[in-house]
């Protein structure tokens, strides 16, 4: 009972892992206070040194509540908005939506939180030795971020998309390879705090040393140039702020007036701008259509080269999709299918599992997609990603792989409102931008609709403000070659293997120690390799 009592009493150790948990939420976007990113983990390092298992996955899991609740506390109105629209015939839901959407966040937030519990208890079975202590803890980190199961692929490395010449480490490291360098710059300072006096100013120094390189390499790649020619293309937006009820609304006249608002804000772009295409968000067409009706639809309505998000039918499936109508005159329409998902939203994870145990499972109604669409505008390769797609790794350097020059990613994101989502969500895709080094263009219903070049940098205007109802051009240079990214980030990518090797060393370390009868540290000395 005293145990018990001892282990739910809360102290110093946890406020700590709590201060901490909610300075990584202030320094990822929309806030964006970037040291707060380090200190964060500077926190949880520090109260993780020498404890027990059981007390590291305790301040894993409150460092982790706060990251998780003030990182993703969207979900819930997401979840009742999809419920509201989808699920209730168009009534509403009311209430039920609000429990709905509350009860899918507690289970998430649970489940999610209990990933940053097991790095906890990871952090407080690292070796003493601070080299390997150091490797041991930005090593699991990356690994939980490539290995444990989430609905949605944040990384910790993506915050410091505010600061460019920190951001450009995406290019040598990976968004993931960044987040094992601002664990090991926490850690380092960690390690100092606690070590012999003599060590303090080495260890404090070779953390500015690491923070100076990386800043230094980033400075020098951000003001770059590319060699050789570009071409630049003029890429019309509508960003035409249309509510998700009228998209989706079952009243055949509203379907009617939002179409028009947004055919009549494409002709003012093409009667006012002479862009290569116009392109809509992610599902601006209310309805379920084939290709060869929206080619017929182009062509009565505007007559000019667009790139359209909808539903598309094919097979009795429906596609989350891009038209892509580059000849309005002539009967080709080419299309891309949404390839990977969203949990809960478009597909349920686990459906077969699921059913098999005897679990009532709606029937899956989107389709996936199983290939990219390559395409050109004024002779540029172009590839397409919608929503999500663009801030996962794979997709960003599939679309490098075939060609492409160019990644145009049409996105909703009027689901999470006003919140902090559509700020990470730009953040993600931004860096994957770097990582890829493809130029990006990204065209939202709501907001935030942007541009960036290869290296991430975003012009004054290429940046249409969350909730603005605007249509006009982007104007963004596409260098002819496009350099693959360095080897370096297939060897941050698979770095985390090397938790394996050291993994062992703990292990019989500390049973040579059992076994000699000498007790693990516990007085908060480093031991210095």
């Amino acid at each position: 009972m005293a145990n018990r009592s001892a282990f739910c009493r809360w102290d110093r150790s946890d406020s700590t892992a709590l201060f901490g948990g909610i300075c990584v939420v202030l320094g990822f976007p929309p806030f964006g206070l970037v040291p707060l990113l380090f200190l964060g983990l500077y926190f949880l390092f520090r109260r993780t040194a020498n404890v027990s298992p059981a007390r590291g996955i305790r301040l894993g899991l409150i460092f982790g509540l706060a990251v998780q609740a003030g990182g993703f506390y969207w979900i819930s109105g997401a979840v009742a908005k999809f419920y509201s629209i989808f699920l209730t015939g168009g009534d509403g839901g009311g209430s039920s939506a609000t429990f709905l959407g509350l009860g899918a966040f507690l289970i998430w937030w649970i489940f999610s939180t209990i990933g940053w519990g097991i790095w906890g208890g990871l952090l407080a079975f690292a070796p003493q030795f601070t080299v390997t202590r150091v490797a041991w803890t930005a090593l699991s980190l990356m690994a939980l971020e490539a290995l444990y199961p989430r609905v949605f692929p944040w990384n910790l490395g993506a915050g410091v998309v505010r600061i460019p010449w920190l951001a450009q480490g995406a290019w040598w490291c990976g968004v993931e390879g960044l987040t094992g360098v601002i664990a090991v710059v926490a850690a380092i300072f960690a390690e100092a705090d606690r070590s012999a006096p003599k060590w303090k100013l080495r260890l404090r120094s070779s953390a500015i040393v690491i923070l100076v390189i990386w800043s230094l390499g980033g400075a020098i790649r951000a003001s770059g140039e590319d060699a050789g020619g570009s071409t630049v293309l003029r890429i019309g937006y509508v960003q035409a702020m249309i509510g998700l009820e009228e998209r989706h609304s079952r009243d055949l006249a509203v379907q009617g007036s939002v179409v028009e608002k947004i055919v009549r804000m494409t002709r003012e772009v093409y009667e006012d701008e002479s862009p290569d295409v116009v392109i809509w968000s992610e599902g601006m067409l209310p309805s379920v259509a084939t290709p060869e009706e929206v080619g017929a639809w182009v062509r009565a309505r505007i007559r000019a080269p667009l790139v359209i998000g909808g539903l598309a039918e094919r097979d009795d499936q429906t596609f989350n999709c891009a038209f892509v109508c580059l000849d309005p005159g002539g009967d080709g329409v080419r299309y891309y299918n949404k390839r990977t998902l969203v949990p809960f939203g478009e597909e349920i994870p686990g459906q077969g599992l699921l059913k098999a145990l005897g679990v009532p499972v709606p029937s899956q109604k989107i389709g996936k997609g199983n290939e990219l669409l390559i395409f050109e505008l004024s002779s540029v390769p172009v590839s397409l990603s919608i929503c999500f797609e663009g801030i996962l790794r794979e997709t960003s350097h599939e679309i490098r792989r075939s060609g492409a020059r160019l990644h145009l990613n049409l996105t909703e994101d009027l689901w999470y409102g006003e919140s902090s989502a559509p700020y990470q969500h730009l953040a993600l895709t931004r860096m994957r931008a770097i990582e890829a080094g493809v130029p990006l263009v990204r065209i939202t219903n709501g907001g935030i609709s942007a541009t960036c070049d290869r290296r991430g940098r975003m012009r004054e205007g290429d940046r249409i403000p969350l909730g603005g109802l605007r249509a006009g051009i982007f104007e963004i240079a596409v260098p002819d070659l496009l350099p693959d990214p360095p080897w370096t980030q297939l060897l941050f990518r698979y770095s985390p293997i090397l938790l394996l090797p050291i993994g062992i060393g703990i292990v019989r370390s500390r049973r040579r120690g059992a076994n000699s009868g000498v007790p693990p540290a516990d007085d908060g000395s480093s031991h210095i390799s």
